[in-house]
């Protein structure tokens, strides 16, 4: 089965060594901007992650609302 071109998603991985740990923080923040935008923008036309440093009481993985998967 082959998917159309219209279906495809671009996928994007982002590796970073700063990225918000929790609401509010300053961390990384113009990275989760940008893709944050980048999600309105394209719609449901791309599959971001983002793969970050583990900090203690974060989640190793999570699902922001943009759809954004984070992996720490």
């Amino acid at each position: 089965m082959e998917i159309s071109k219209k279906e495809r998603k671009i996928k994007i991985c982002t590796l970073t060594t700063g990225f918000p740990r929790y609401n509010g923080d300053m961390t990384g923040c113009f990275i989760l901007s940008f893709l944050n935008n980048l999600c309105k923008i394209k719609k449901n036309k791309v599959d971001v992650t983002v793969i970050s440093p583990h900090f203690y009481k974060t989640p190793k993985f999570e699902i922001l609302k943009s759809g954004i998967k984070v992996f720490r």
